[in-house]
């Protein structure tokens, strides 16, 4: 069976990562990354080259090829969710990048990225622009929304839902039928058993749950890496 081809859209660590997926695991054809021409730092990234997205025409077929954006979760997954709203508008198709060892059972989106070991349950929708990192667990008829985050060892019960934008920490859990606002962080090892309202930060110190909530836009700021650039 032939291969898709895969531009990948970014020239950072993740970027690596998603290429290290594609060829260990055999998944696409990746023929080179693309980011912006202000980021264009050197004409190839891993041997492959790096194309001005403006130009990306020019280089592949955009009715048959398709790109995935590699952005983690920098500003709070803003960063990605511009640059697949741009992408999506321009008329583009998205690959998702699921690992083998996962189990997935329930509805995907489009430029989901799954990694080893995790588990998405019969009934779950994870909707587009989702990353969902190794041994996550994802319950029955859970929904992640749109541009969302799982960290590690992450889990997601049964009919939870995971708001627009949201970071979820490595080791946290979020219990059953809890419902999480859009642009929340729950961080590192915390766990949650109440509705959370949209643009909050709740993680753990000292075994209690410490709990604030932010305007939309200051939240983004709370989540940010110099590791997730183009």
């Amino acid at each position: 069976m032939n291969k898709k081809n895969l531009v990948i859209i970014g020239v950072s660590e993740t970027s690596e990562r998603v290429l290290w997926f594609c060829k260990h695991y055999n998944l696409f054809n990746v023929v080179g990354f693309a980011v912006d021409k202000e980021y264009i730092k050197e004409k190839t990234f891993h041997g492959y080259p790096v194309y001005d997205i403006k130009e990306l025409e020019k280089y592949i077929d955009k009715d048959n090829d398709l790109i995935f954006v590699a952005i983690l979760w920098n500003h709070l997954n803003a960063d990605r969710r511009m640059l697949f709203e741009r992408l999506k508008t321009d008329g583009w198709h998205f690959a998702n990048i699921i690992s083998p060892k996962a189990s997935v059972r329930g509805d995907v989106g489009e430029n989901v990225w799954i990694m080893d070991f995790v588990v998405v349950q019969e009934g779950a929708k994870v909707l587009n622009n989702v990353i969902i990192a190794d041994n996550a667990f994802v319950g029955n008829c859970a929904l992640i929304q749109n541009h969302c985050f799982c960290g590690p060892k992450s889990s997601v019960l049964g009919t939870v839902t995971l708001g627009e934008q949201s970071f979820v920490g490595a080791n946290a859990t979020i219990f059953d039928k809890t419902q999480i606002g859009e642009k929340c962080v729950i961080g590192a090892c915390t766990i949650v058993k109440r509705n959370v309202p949209s643009f909050t930060v709740i993680k753990t110190e000292t075994n209690n749950n410490v709990i604030k909530t932010y305007p939309s836009d200051i939240i983004e700021t709370k989540l940010v890496s110099t590791n997730n650039v183009r």
